[in-house]
């Protein structure tokens, strides 16, 4: 009698998602925790003279060390503070009122947000510096200048998350305050105010977060007297060589920042749930003295975002009083400068290299990340697994390129590994911080495939290839060109990891325009402010590329 023995297998789909699981799993095991972990344990772990966390209490013992902690809050306080306090007028002009130029001034204050940041330093270097517009204020070298490109930087972040639920709240209870006698004064701090508040500290939670790992506005803003984290830990590794303090200084870093993404996810949270909005958008359209209010909001605009941009791009063109293109062709040459031995313009290449390299790479880890988590699972415990592997794939967005940088100095570049050489060490770094946001664009995409349609699609007849290709193809094309273009800007602009990593024959263009900017000549100036304009004029293109795709229903992010 023969006996026949069924084989049990896996379906093909469920293959599928365990391998990308594993892929991306493995990818930020050796990218991520081990990094990350080898400089705990140089920071905290190794035994010192004393014993172990010796190191620890060496660093908190200098002042240098407080220094930097207390000009870190100063900055990120400060920061988050002015961003909120210009954002929340611009908020309700450009949500709440209707007029005719409404939807560019929203384009315009998009802008700096997307912008690299050693772009924005450079251009409020040349507005604050020197023969700058507004040198005449003295903030040059100062905390002020830099919390100034920090309200530029992030302001935007602030009228976007804020101005789309000042513009769902039901206007009839702040119309009933006012009928029984309110003030217009207290009747928004009494009706409005507390309804939003779940939405302001939201965006003052990312703000702060942003504000304290502001690496690149520091180092070119900064003075000799500000010192941040960031900066000390570079300091502490190019120029003192001691890693186990700048492990613990990184250390100190990751708390900071991980403080601040813990209180924008708790916030974010109670912004969603805490009050009930209207479904559709309403505003009103402009009367009175609410058109000031619009003129008010275009100027301020105009000068917070198109002033610094104007100023670097006249720089550009300027050297020693005179108007030239000189500071564009010394680009192309290798002896234009004492602090180069190339052309400046082969430092965009190598940052296109590292960047399209970078993009490829988190695009595809978002992508399987992505495909796992924005399943909808029938079985509880699959549902709540998959909420945790998206929380572990969100935690290189709380730790600081500068700490990922300096982690894989010390792990990946040293032996055994020997990758310092590698063509692939700072792409990975750079993927790194990009791929969090690669998640958070693709996974809404994925979630709006209905699983209904593929069920139809296998009754009919369609082979599993078949479903892939004609119900998620569409979909994850989509999500894939609008994320590749996100992570691309990223990548490009990226400066903290690439200030540990990059080989002093393959500068990126950020780690060139921070070399030569550092410099008092005419020529090196005038170089930097034409290399910050070529990083942002390559970084817009690439960004309206991407919008275009959007208005093209490629897919929304």
């Amino acid at each position: 009698m023969a006996i026949c023995i069924r084989r049990r297998f896996l379906p093909p789909g469920r293959v599928m998602l365990i391998l990308a699981a594993g892929i991306s799993a493995v990818f930020l095991g050796f990218c991520f925790f081990y990094p990350v972990l080898a400089l705990a344990w140089l920071g905290v772990g190794q035994a010192g003279e004393v014993g172990y966390f010796s190191t620890f209490s060496r660093v908190l013992s200098d002042s240098f060390t407080w220094q930097a902690i207390r000009d870190t809050l100063i900055l990120a306080v400060g920061g988050t503070f002015f961003s909120i306090l210009v954002g929340l007028p611009l908020a309700w002009v450009l949500y709440c009122l209707k007029f005719r130029f409404r939807t560019a001034l929203r384009t315009a204050i998009t802008i700096p947000f997307v912008l690299p940041t050693i772009g924005v330093a450079t251009a409020f270097k040349a507005l604050l510096a020197e023969g700058g517009w507004l040198a005449s204020m003295g903030l040059d070298g100062t905390l002020g200048a830099v919390i100034l490109a920090m309200v530029f930087y992030n302001v935007s972040l602030v009228v976007r998350t804020v101005g789309p639920v000042w513009t769902r709240i039901d206007y009839r209870s702040y119309q009933a305050a006012r009928t029984l006698g309110a003030a217009p004064t207290r009747a928004f701090f009494t009706v409005t105010l507390p309804q939003l508040l779940g939405a302001i500290a939201s965006a003052a939670s990312l703000v702060f977060l942003y504000c304290s790992s502001s690496y690149s506005l520091v180092m070119i803003l900064g003075g000799i007297g500000v010192a941040t984290l960031e900066s000390q830990i570079y300091q502490t590794t190019s120029v003192d060589l001691d890693l186990a303090a700048a492990a613990v200084l990184a250390l100190l870093q990751v708390v900071v920042v991980a403080v601040a993404l813990a209180g924008s996810q708790h916030f974010q949270n109670k912004a969603r749930g805490g009050v009930k909005l209207k479904v559709v958008e309403s505003s009103r359209t402009a009367r009175g003295k609410q058109r000031f209010a619009v003129w008010g909001a275009a100027a301020v605009i105009v000068i917070l975002i198109a002033l610094p941009m104007a100023q670097v791009v006249a720089r550009s063109f300027r050297r020693r009083g005179q108007w030239t293109l000189q500071n564009y062709i010394d680009l192309t040459r290798s002896d234009a400068s004492i602090l180069v031995d190339q052309p400046v313009i082969n430092s965009l290449g190598v940052s296109l290299r590292t960047a399209l390299i970078g993009a490829v790479v988190s695009t595809l880890l978002g992508a399987l990340v992505a495909a796992v988590t924005s399943r909808q699972y029938r079985n509880p415990r699959l549902a709540r697994a998959a909420e945790i592997f998206d929380s572990i794939n969100m935690l290189p967005l709380g730790v600081s390129s500068v700490v990922i940088g300096l982690g894989f100095l010390i792990t990946l570049a040293a032996p055994p590994w020997n990758l310092a050489e590698s063509p692939f060490l700072l792409p990975i770094a750079q993927a790194l911080g990009a791929s969090p946001l690669v998640i958070r664009l693709m996974r809404p995409m994925l979630q709006t495939i209905n699983p209904k349609q593929r069920e139809v699609a296998a009754t009919l007849g369609a082979c599993p290839s078949r479903i892939f290709l004609t119900i998620d193809g569409p979909y994850i094309w989509g999500a894939v060109v609008v994320a590749f273009g996100f992570a691309f800007a990223v990548c490009f602009g990226e400066f903290g990891a690439a200030s540990f990593l990059v080989m002093p024959d393959s500068l990126t263009l950020p780690v060139m325009i921070y070399k030569l900017s550092g410099s008092a000549g005419p020529a090196e100036n005038g170089m930097a402010m034409a290399a910050a304009v070529i990083l942002c004029l390559t970084c817009s293109a690439v960004m309206s590329a991407v919008e275009a795709l959007r208005k093209r229903k490629v897919g929304e992010y």
